[in-house]
């Protein structure tokens, strides 16, 4: 080891001896160190170490690495001005950590560590995580004191135990880097162990919940959304991560979620623009991803509506305004528009149907309706994503919405209020409870009463959805439904309503058979998607039991075939199905099942389902 000192003549066998023998002397002194890997300064006043420096290595993890260097050079300066404290180890400690490292075959130099930290840090905004992983190891198999690639590891890592130990290690080699302690203050008490894997936010890397639209640290949209952006939010996070970002951007144009998370970024923070720019380059890339096709329709309303261009409306074609008592019901079964249509006019309102998206849209921009209610599954698009196109309609932008619906998650219903509806229904509803509940928004109806009706003073109950059906549809037509068709059927009761029951297991089709014969309902049977569509074509029965699974075709493939049989054009359908997934939920929804339900069911459940149904 070669040294240039200003009165220090000894010779140290290491750096770490070298600063020892400063120590006794109660030196000042700066150490500009220089090797193959590493080069860095290393501040002394009055023997203690107080400072160091090693490239983007400043604190701890620049000391430590300084005296890891094989074989420095050392230039010796005195200086005794005062300088800021960011080492927090003692030379005893500082020797015991780097006598515990296993030395290095072929370390790597300063610039190489930048060079790959840079590498990782594109891939990561590039979302290309396992490449970005591979990176920040091969840094810190070379050198355990680079905090920075800690930090990004512990960005990197789902769970939680592994992300507070990689945040621990940043801490404690980064412990003067200003980033480090933000991110150490703010992620800590965020992990609770309540999960193993968590989902981060892709702007400040907090943790957020699995099915949330929002980071509740910085307070940005994860989403595209319909909601007002937040006073809350932190702008700075989402800057720095945009910077990222367009950085990784130039590198790999091609990469669609990073034009999406940009579109989103700038959504955020109000560049409707630039959101716009990045949100038409995602869908472009990728035309295939409906969450890119939505998001565009979606940003490109709440667009016009933040920038003042909300959808022009012909005041001349909008008839009535503010009755107090229209009614638009956005829903694309025929038969439930008409139940729901009798249902409210017998109450004095006015009602107009939309059958879908496009067709709500025209209706509400030339009518002015003074309450909506909202289906969620439509032919072109959903309730959810609808609902802020029909509020940027400046005439009916604070209307009250109803959702009616036959999805009954939690997280659906969560889904549904936080994208702006009033109510959240859920299929079967109670036709009384519902409404009473359009009566709290619109109070000024009035019933309309029949010439047959009761006396005022008496109080007559609302008819049951079930009979307002039967007056409002044709006669069904006179197909044969008797013991003959089908499966044999001993004790076939012509009064009474049929089930058709659809499932290949013999052990479920003897219990269905025997609780839905317990409560008087005819039962008709097929083992397989074959033997169903046959028996369809030739019964009409008041209600379907589908399985899923068939030996030979699902219920998938079933469901769409029978609903275009002229008999089952109303007949409900209850998909019954061990699958869980929520997608498989989806599919038969959209697919035109009015339930869902899983096995194992409860008995008294399905029948009171399918009691409220026929």
């Amino acid at each position: 080891m070669e040294k240039n000192t200003s009165g220090i003549t000894e010779k140290p066998k290491s750096l770490i001896y070298f600063l020892r023998d400063l120590h006794a002397q109660e030196a000042n002194v700066d150490l500009v160190v220089q090797s193959r890997e590493r080069h860095g300064v290393i501040h002394v006043r009055k023997g203690e170490v107080i400072s160091a420096n090693a490239d983007f290595l400043h604190g701890n993890g620049a000391i430590l690495s300084l005296v890891k260097a094989s074989d420095p050079e050392l230039t010796v300066t005195e200086n005794d001005t005062s300088i800021q404290k960011t080492i927090s180890l003692t030379l005893s400690q500082i020797h015991k950590i780097v006598s515990g490292q296993k030395k290095t075959t072929s370390p790597l130099t300063n610039a190489e560590e930048k060079q790959l930290l840079h590498e990782a840090k594109m891939l990561f905004s590039q979302f290309h995580l396992k490449l970005a992983g591979q990176k920040l190891i091969t840094i810190l198999r070379s050198n355990r004191f680079c905090y920075p690639a800690w930090l990004w590891q512990s960005r990197i890592i789902s769970r939680q135990d592994y992300i507070g130990k990689a945040l621990d290690e940043a801490y404690r080699w980064g412990n003067h880097d200003q980033e480090v302690w933000r991110e150490a203050r703010k992620i800590r008490p965020q992990l609770d162990g309540s999960e193993s894997t968590v989902k981060r936010c892709f702007f400040c890397w907090s943790l957020v919940s699995k099915q949330s639209g929002l980071c509740p640290h910085c307070h940005a949209f994860l989403i595209i959304s319909s909601q007002p952006q937040s006073e809350l939010l932190k702008s700075d996070d989402l800057k720095y991560t945009i910077a990222l970002m367009e950085e990784a951007m130039k590198l790999e144009p091609s990469n669609s979620r990073v034009a999406y998370s940009l579109a989103v970024g700038y959504f955020n923070l109000k560049q409707y623009q630039q959101a716009l720019k990045f949100m038409r380059l995602a869908r472009k890339l990728s035309p295939r991803i409906n969450l890119y096709a939505k998001s565009l329709t979606l940003l490109t309303t709440v667009a016009k509506t933040q920038s003042g261009g909300a959808p022009t409306v012909d005041r001349q074609k909008i008839t009535t305004i503010g009755s107090g008592n229209r009614v638009l019901l956005v829903e694309d079964s025929k038969t439930s528009r008409k139940v729901l249509s009798m249902l409210f006019k017998r109450k004095g309102y006015e009602v107009i149907e939309a059958e879908d998206g496009k067709d709500a849209i025209e209706k509400c921009q030339e009518n002015h309706p003074d309450l909506i209610i909202l289906d969620v599954i439509l032919p072109d698009t959903t309730g959810h994503e609808l609902l802020p196109q029909l509020r940027a309609i400046t005439h009916i932008a604070n209307l009250p919405v109803i959702m009616l619906t036959g999805r009954q998650a939690a997280e659906d219903k969560m889904r549904g209020l936080s994208a702006g509806v009033n109510e959240y229904v859920t299929k079967p509803f109670n036709p009384e409870k519902l409404t009473n509940l359009v009566s709290v928004y619109l109070p000024n109806a009035q019933p309309i009463v029949s010439e047959t009706a009761a006396p005022p003073a008496q109080k007559t109950p609302a008819a049951p959805a079930v009979e307002i059906e039967k007056e409002i549809l044709p006669p069904e037509p006179a197909i044969k439904t008797g013991p003959e068709v089908g499966k044999k059927q001993d004790d076939f009761d012509p009064d009474a309503k049929t089930i058709f029951v659809v499932e290949d297991s013999p052990t479920s089709r003897k219990v269905l058979k025997m609780i839905l014969k317990r409560s008087k309902f005819n039962v008709i049977e097929a083992a397989t998607g074959k033997e169903a569509l046959t028996t369809a074509e030739a019964i009409a029965p008041d209600l379907v039991l589908l399985d899923v699974m068939l030996p030979d075709m699902t219920g998938y493939d079933i469901l769409p075939k029978i609903k275009k049989m002229p008999a089952y054009a109303t007949t409900p359908v209850f998909i019954l199905t061990g699958k869980r997934a929520p997608s498989d939920k989806m599919k038969g929804m959209l697919l035109g099942s009015n339930e869902y339900i899983t096995k194992p069911f409860n008995p008294e459940k399905l029948l009171a389902l399918i009691n409220n149904y026929i």
